[in-house]
């Protein structure tokens, strides 16, 4: 298999995510890929993919030095808020900008 991308249509369960990560496939936006090829700049190159044991991991001196470096900032999870016109405006002046697939509204993010 070169290639396989599935554009899930609507929100994907978290069970049927798992399945697909656990299989190898990996999420990027609003795809789910497996590949064994990537294209940069016009040429193929082969993916080596990594994933990391969590359970095992240590932190290199330089990621420690980084978190504490970025310990000073918070992270805050806030309920969402209701979508405005000028919120919808503002996301489709964005999908139209960048260079690549972005989600087809703000309400499939």
């Amino acid at each position: 298999m070169l290639a396989e991308l599935h554009y899930p249509q609507n929100s994907i369960k978290g069970e049927d995510l798992d399945e697909y990560l656990e299989k190898g496939w990996f999420r990027m936006g609003q795809s789910i890929f497996n590949t064994n090829f990537l294209k940069f700049n016009g040429s193929l190159f082969s993916a080596i993919w990594l994933r990391i044991n969590l359970l095992n991991f240590k932190p290199s001196k330089t990621q420690q030095k980084l978190q504490k470096l970025n310990a000073k900032f918070n992270v805050e999870i806030n309920p969402s808020i209701a979508l405005s016109p000028e919120h919808l405006i503002l996301f489709n002046k964005y999908k139209n900008h960048v260079p690549f697939d972005a989600a087809p509204s703000l309400t499939h993010l």
